[in-house]
């Protein structure tokens, strides 16, 4: 049971965590290089996270809303109902589909397909609590690392790495290659804004 939950909410959490510390990390790197008092960085970071959490939020609900009615029993009875199939075929046709769409991608998606099972909402409440997650620490490491220089990188850096480890882990893919994917997207995000900041 344990198992299971992890490989079916855990990579959807920590997608949500990774974009968490991404894009606050990024935000925050510019408001503290220009901003000369150092709250007003912290809270405007807060703020544009908290927003993109909602926006997440809501883009995930919608889109996997559209994923499930795009390949659900409606759309399959709609596709054989075009091809002039009598309506008890059409059923139990649609519902061996399924089912067979089911059995594959649990024997051999598994853990590549997070969301395999998750309505709209849950996936929604998790990606976004993994989004907040990732914003409450990058605050967190601001209000107690309140620095100017790039040393303030340290900790997010390290934990994006270890959380796209264990994302790649769980996904079956190379845990060091995700590592690196994460940690150099996060580096690059942070000191882009952090050089655009410094040409004001």
């Amino acid at each position: 049971m344990t198992n299971k939950i992890s490989h079916r909410y855990l990579p959807v959490f920590l997608s949500g965590f990774i974009d968490g510390l991404i894009v606050p990390l990024a935000l925050y790197s510019f408001f503290n290089r220009i901003s000369e008092q150092h709250h007003l960085a912290i809270q405007i970071t807060f703020i544009g996270g908290f927003v993109m959490a909602i926006l997440l939020g809501v883009g995930a609900y919608f889109t996997r809303k559209a994923e499930i009615e795009n390949t659900g029993e409606r759309k399959l009875l709609e596709i054989y109902s075009g091809l002039g199939i009598s309506a008890s075929t059409q059923q139990q046709m649609a519902e061996d589909t399924i089912s067979e769409q089911q059995k594959w991608q649990e024997e051999w998606q598994g853990a590549d397909n997070a969301a395999l099972g998750l309505t709209p909402k849950t996936y929604a409440i998790i990606i976004c609590t993994g989004y907040v997650a990732g914003l409450l620490l990058v605050l967190l490491n601001a209000y107690i690392w309140p620095v100017k220089n790039l040393s303030f990188l340290i900790v997010p850096v390290f934990i994006l790495g270890l959380a796209g480890f264990l994302k790649y882990k769980i996904a079956n893919q190379n845990p060091v290659a995700g590592m690196l994917t994460v940690c150099i997207s996060g580096m690059i995000a942070a000191l882009a804004n952090w050089l655009v900041a410094g040409l004001f």
